[in-house]
């Protein structure tokens, strides 16, 4: 082919694609193209966060014509819309691309990979800072452009939805969620599912975890209150200086003991429906607050030493109700905590989604 003929027939092919500069815009959700019926703050203004959202090929305002996408843009939530909310700056990445085979936003996988075609993924933004401004309309005035030079073609008439993939970095409100809620479409379960999301974040960086240790569930006091027994998530890690056990004695100025051990046990004591769940390695003691929650705090600082990373141990309030016979013993129930290594993840490194919702998602416009 000579030259000329072929940059001719590039030229057509551009051409064709070009048909989208008829629209400027276009919308999916379009049942929210007008107004939207809920809002959110993922993942634009919340913790740092892997996110997806996923519009179904049909879902979009401008019909079947290919469409260059070069930006996107948001409306603010109707109650937020005063001029009050916004003026933080968070830094994303982003990236466009069809979805795999047999991903829509009815049917899609927890696993992120999973849901888009490699071969087609485009980064559209690098990495870059963008200001949330402070609104007070509800016009498409949240506004994302592209990088320069960066765009993504899609085609409709292919029958694949398009996946859009968010990270968000992390914010100068020192990564914390900020109040700032985007007009979002929720559909009910009966209805044709338009757009759907999954999202992947941790609060609690580097943390352990705990749980119930069995299934006793405590013994209650005389008033026939169950004392109840948890432990802090933020510190639960190599070096948390600030980890805590805390529980609520259901009584105003109960005597109050931490039971610490390294081994689960479950014994009946005091022959009332009481167990006693761990041996006893420490005791602290303390006392309850003078109210009827009873709340009773124990600070257990962490060392710095990473041979604790993964380490696990047992831990139970018991109380005494004095009366004129003498102490009545009840107890909460018996926990069994993991403490965290204390290292941190970068949202890029979530593989798997916590959380998914079918049939909702930021109404979203695409501008070329």
């Amino acid at each position: 082919m000579r030259p000329s003929l072929l940059f001719s027939a590039i030229s057509i092919g551009f051409l064709g694609l070009g048909l989208s500069a008829q629209t400027a815009t276009t919308i999916s959700p379009k049942s929210g193209a007008t107004i939207g019926n809920s809002n959110n703050n993922f993942p634009y203004s919340w913790v740092p966060t892997r996110y997806q959202q996923i519009f179904d090929y049909d879902s979009f305002t401008h019909g079947n014509q290919p469409f260059v996408m070069k930006g996107v843009r948001y409306r603010m939530n109707k109650s937020f819309a005063n001029g009050r909310y916004g003026g933080k700056t968070v830094t994303l990445s982003m990236w466009l691309g069809d979805a795999a085979k047999g991903v829509t936003a009815a049917s899609f996988s927890r696993t992120f990979d999973s849901n888009i075609n490699q071969t087609t993924k485009k980064m559209v933004i690098k990495k870059k800072a963008f200001l949330m401004p402070k609104l007070s309309n509800q016009n498409f005035d949240i506004k994302i452009p592209f990088d320069s030079g960066s765009a993504f073609v899609f085609i409709p008439t292919k029958k694949i939805a398009l996946v859009q993939e968010v990270i968000n970095w992390g914010n100068n409100n020192s990564n914390r969620f900020f109040t700032y809620p985007l007009v979002a479409m929720r559909v009910a379960s009966s209805t044709k599912r338009e757009t759907s999301r999954l999202y992947a974040y941790n609060f609690n960086q580097g943390s352990g975890s705990y749980r119930t240790n069995g299934t006793f569930s405590g013994c209650r006091n005389l008033k026939n209150g169950l004392p109840s027994h948890y432990s802090n998530l933020t510190d639960l890690k190599v070096g948390g200086a600030g980890y805590y056990l805390y529980g609520y004695s259901r009584l105003a100025k109960a005597p109050s003991f931490l039971v610490l051990g390294v081994k689960s046990l479950n014994v009946p004591i005091f022959g009332k429906g009481c167990f006693l769940k761990n041996d006893l390695v420490l005791v602290f003691t303390g006392v309850a607050q003078n109210n009827s929650l009873g709340y009773v705090r124990f600070n257990l600082p962490i060392p710095n030493l990473p041979s604790l990373a993964n380490a696990k141990f047992y831990s139970q309030l018991w109380f005494a109700q004095l009366t004129s016979s003498g102490p009545y013993f009840y107890a909460s129930r018996g926990l069994m905590v993991t403490i965290g290594d204390g290292k941190t993840k970068t949202p890029d490194q979530y593989k798997v989604a916590t959380g998914a919702s079918t049939g909702y998602g930021l109404i979203t416009q695409f501008h070329n």
